[in-house]
């Protein structure tokens, strides 16, 4: 796999936007590390898109989310993991289902996740921002975005696993690098 640190592409403006997206990405994952472990399981299951509650809307009947995580348990003097299996039943919420399409953009998993996708954005935003205008950038960000929850969900409307990442919207900014400046390195 390639991986780029940086592009031959100058930009007349400073991204702005591009910078202000990294550092609401950011600030909102290290607000999610530190809430306590049940809470940060809670807001992505409730702000992260399940493509299975769009269907709990026509049908009215709630989703149920299963969760298992490793807790620590001491057992005959050792420190033992024992799998926790925890059911979250999501009853259907016009309000919550449809913002969860944009607050899932802003969740990661992880730090490897978060840097991976900020890294990219910094990498081609500045460009398309520079091409497109700050507004513009700002639309074509979250349509991406929600152009790729919606296929997600159209791939798999059953899944009740949450969709977390900014990575529709950053590959939707890639798309968009490679088709302007394809000879680019």
């Amino acid at each position: 796999m390639l991986f780029p640190f940086h592009d031959d592409n100058p930009t007349q403006r400073f991204p702005w936007v591009t910078v202000g997206l990294i550092v609401v990405n950011v600030v909102l994952f290290l607000q999610l590390l530190s809430l306590p472990e049940q809470k940060q399981i809670e807001r992505v299951i409730h702000q992260g898109f399940i493509p299975a509650r769009i269907g709990s809307l026509f049908s009215g009947k709630p989703v149920r989310v299963e969760v298992t995580e490793n807790r620590e348990h001491r057992f005959l003097g050792l420190w033992l993991e024992v799998p926790v299996r925890r059911v979250y039943e999501l009853r259907p919420h016009v309000g919550e289902v449809l913002g969860a399409l944009v607050t899932c953009m802003f969740l990661h998993g992880g730090w490897a996740h978060l840097l991976g996708n900020m890294w990219f954005l910094w990498l081609f935003g500045n460009n398309v921002e520079d091409r497109l205008g700050a507004t513009l950038f700002i639309v074509f960000y979250l349509i991406g975005g929600l152009l790729a929850t919606g296929v997600h969900w159209f791939m798999d409307p059953a899944s009740t696993r949450p969709v977390i990442g900014a990575s529709g919207a950053i590959s939707a900014i890639l798309g968009a690098y490679a088709v302007t400046w394809p000879w680019a390195r």
